[in-house]
């Protein structure tokens, strides 16, 4: 049996890197990092003061301010200890840094962070940020810490999360998700620390929700709610998708949890190690494109300007790497192929960010002769529990970001103070340009128009009275589409623009994406607004950086760089380097290309004020206020002007329908027609009961196929009536699905099996 020193022995080297190399360049760089803020750490310290670094007062008062300051303060004293530990450091084993470290815990502990003093402030730096922090540095710095005063300090960590399953301040609160896991690795670490093999269990207790029988055990999927769903979705704060953020963060904490366990009676047990496959694989597996980590399912997080979507991609790569080392996983070579794809292809060096260690992991996966770097798969993906959508093609992908009664517009927190209108149809277009959106994107563009997105548009300088944290739609419930072999999609989201006290919505209407091979085309109608204000619908808002000269094209004329409106009629547009824009109906398009400055203080209340100018290309179209009002246009991505132009011409897909109920498409050379019924309607020779989503693709002059879904996430069966005649079905009986064919039409049915994921896509195979 291993024993709490030979675990802590296995964590130190996970932390510290074993043999890291300090004549490679990248881990030296790494190093050198390390070095850099032990330095700026130390030249903080202050010899009398308010606290025990300069800015960082150690307060008596109960406010989020002093919990905060607290965690900081030890923090620093991680950064400190991590320094004093690493090998090829500068202040390896310096006796100066580490006579620094313990007086740092012993004056806090004194002052503010101790047994005598009552949960205050933000309770996750109470409950998690501190304790993690404190516990860690204590491993770090273990073998010189007093025992003395390491009793008191875990007596501190005991105070503060006496069970941690649960909230303190609020015991009946189970924790949840990355809470949950960060919680249970914090506790395990402290007992081994402690040294005491009887309480180790609690650890994995907390992990797996003993206390609560399982309910809330992290390695379960949920169908409401924090943790994952069965159809890849990540939900943290009860309504807000969070892949990107705290669903890292619970992965982080699970590793974490394993490189103190792996080989002893607490670590995972088969069924566990084999959701942490399914879940990596499925759900953040997906949200990556060229080594990013889509903002669609960061949250909040995209006005913290320190954590960029690269380096977000590259903390998963090094937690996948760390849980291959641990010998948990069964995929190490399918997990090693696609880290070095996402590595080769991320817009950051993968030693400007990470550990010493993550970055020895990395680099040794870039050196492996035997690795294979994977490309970006074509696929299309619906996300029902999150309402968000991922449309791949090589050389660009597609994300569209929706709201709906369980998912929230937006969150903010000190961060994103002002983006409030990201589930509101927001398209997020990955492309050649790599850095565009990690390029102070956010501090810089017009959140009033983001891509994609239907409002009305005052300059929104603050959030609006109406929305509020977290809210969501009261009645809008699709929010999801349909699939067909994972390669095309249909996708549609219900508007519903904020909630007045009279409880009627601002702006109303509906919207679908068509994602095929090459193209999106994009439909709305039913659009109005009570505003004061008439709606708008944003095609493009790309950040072209610093000092852009790419060409933008409308009907073939150049529009020159410098500030620049455009406001009339025009069939297309081309941006280089990005694609084409073609505009059905030649309706009145607004476009304007200006320099935009801004900061991150705009989102963030802690973000630099430091101005940031980057030229932006906006392209908008302007509705009329009526039940009328609607919109249509393509996107090419990666297209030519003149191939745009050709399509002008001869367009492959066609709209067929764009009522306030029904939008449809119909593309002859893929024999695909798609539809997106809002309410009951009748289209192409498809007729629906109620809201679903459909695509129907003839394989054969006799052999038909049919995705069809229902994204309202009702458990209803489904009923559609086809204007063919189709004698038999392949997939009746196990499906649930019934045929009734008629001399002129067909009727199909199916019925939702026990388990059956919401909103997710069923299959049904027809012979005529």
């Amino acid at each position: 049996m291993k024993t709490p020193e030979s675990m802590l022995r296995a964590w130190y080297e996970a932390v510290v890197g074993p043999g890291s190399d300090p004549t490679d360049a990248a881990v030296a760089s790494a190093v050198a990092a390390v070095d850099r803020r032990a330095s700026a750490v130390l030249d903080a310290i202050e010899a009398s003061g308010a606290g025990f670094f300069t800015g960082l007062p150690l307060m008596r008062e109960e406010s989020y301010a002093a919990s905060q300051s607290i965690w900081q303060t030890y923090r620093n004293l991680r950064c400190l200890a991590l320094a004093w530990r690493t090998p090829s450091s500068q202040f390896n084993n310096d006796a100066r840094i580490l006579r620094q470290v313990l007086q740092g815990l012993a004056v806090t502990h004194a002052r503010a962070y101790h047994p005598g003093r009552h949960p205050f402030g933000n309770w996750y730096f109470n409950e998690i940020g501190s304790p993690r922090a404190m516990l860690e540095t204590c491993a770090l710095v273990k073998d010189a810490l007093d025992p003395v005063a390491l009793t008191n300090y875990l007596d501190t960590y005991d105070h503060f999360v006496p069970e941690p399953s649960v909230r303190t301040k609020l015991p009946h609160v189970p924790e949840t998700g990355a809470n949950r896991a960060d919680k249970a690795y914090n506790h395990m670490l402290r007992e081994v620390l402690a040294g005491d093999n009887s309480q180790l269990q609690r650890g994995y207790g907390a992990l797996v929700d003993q206390l609560g029988q399982g309910r809330h055990s992290i390695f379960q999927y949920v169908d409401s709610g924090d943790g994952f769903y069965r159809d890849g979705s990540f939900i943290q704060h009860h309504s807000v998708p969070y892949t990107g953020h705290y669903g890292i963060d619970l992965l982080n904490a699970v590793a974490s949890y394993t490189e103190l366990t792996a080989g002893t009676e607490w670590s995972l047990s088969t069924t566990e190690q084999r959701f942490l496959t399914e879940v990596v694989d499925n759900t953040f597996s997906p949200m990556i494109v060229d080594g990013q980590m889509m903002d669609a399912v960061r949250g909040r997080m995209i006005g913290e300007p320190r954590n960029s979507s690269a380096r977000r991609a590259q903390l998963l790569i090094s937690i996948m790497l760390r849980l291959i080392r641990s010998g948990l996983i069964e995929r190490e070579s399918a997990w090693r192929d696609r880290c070095c794809g996402w590595l080769q292809r991320s817009p950051e060096p993968h030693h400007l960010h990470g550990s010493p260690a993550e970055v020895a992991l990395m680099r040794d996966l870039l050196l492996d002769p035997s690795v294979t770097a994977l490309p970006e798969p074509a696929s299309s993906q619906i996300f029902p529990g999150m309402a968000r959508a991922v449309h791949r093609r090589p050389g660009w992908t597609l994300t569209i970001s929706m709201a709906s009664r369980a998912v929230a517009w937006y969150e903010k927190g000190r961060e994103n103070q002002a983006a409030f209108h990201l589930g509101d149809g927001m398209t997020y277009l990955y492309g050649g340009d790599r850095q565009h959106f990690d390029d102070a994107f956010w501090p810089t563009v017009d959140l009033g128009r983001l891509p994609g997105t239907t409002v009305d548009h005052p300059q929104p300088s603050k959030p609006d009275q109406f929305r509020a944290q977290r809210a969501k739609p009261a009645r809008a419930s699709f929010a999801g589409g349909a699939i067909f072999d994972e390669l095309y999609s249909v996708v549609g989201t219900e508007l519903e623009e904020m909630a007045p006290p009279d409880g009627h919505p601002l702006i109303r209407g509906r919207k679908s994406w068509f994602c095929l091979d090459d193209r999106v085309v994009a439909v709305g109608s039913g659009i109005t607004s009570r505003t004061g204000h008439p709606a708008e619908t944003t095609v493009e808002n790309r950040n072209l950086g610093q000092d852009s000269q790419q060409v933008l094209l409308l009907d073939g004329v150049e529009i020159l760089a410098g500030r620049q409106m455009f406001a009339g009629k025009a069939q297309w547009a081309h941006l280089e380097g990005v694609g084409g824009y073609i505009f059905h109906d030649t309706p009145t398009l607004r476009v304007l290309r200006e320099r935009r400055k801004g900061s991150w203080r705009r989102l963030n209340l802690d973000g630099p004020e430091a101005p940031l100018i980057r030229e932006f290309v906006t392209l908008w179209l302007p509705h009329k206020n009526s039940a009328a009002s609607c919109y249509a246009y393509t996107l090419l991505p990666g297209a030519s002007p003149q191939q745009v132009a050709e399509e002008v011409q001869q367009p492959r897909a066609r709209i067929v329908a764009r009522t306030p109920d029904v939008h449809a498409i119909d593309v002859p050379e893929l024999n695909l027609t798609a539809v997106n019924f809002f309410a009951a309607g009748s289209v192409a020779g498809i007729e629906a009961e109620r809201a679903c989503s459909v695509i129907l693709v003839w394989q054969t002059a006799r052999h038909a196929r049919i995705a069809i879904a229902d994204p309202t996430g009702s458990t209803k069966p489904l009923r559609l009536r086809l204007a063919f005649s189709a004698i038999s079905s392949s997939d009746v009986g196990s499906r649930n699905v019934t045929v009734d064919p008629g001399q002129f039409s067909t009727s199909v049915c199916v019925m939702p099996s026990p388990g059956d994921v919401p909103g997710q896509t069923r299959s049904v195979t027809l012979h005529a």
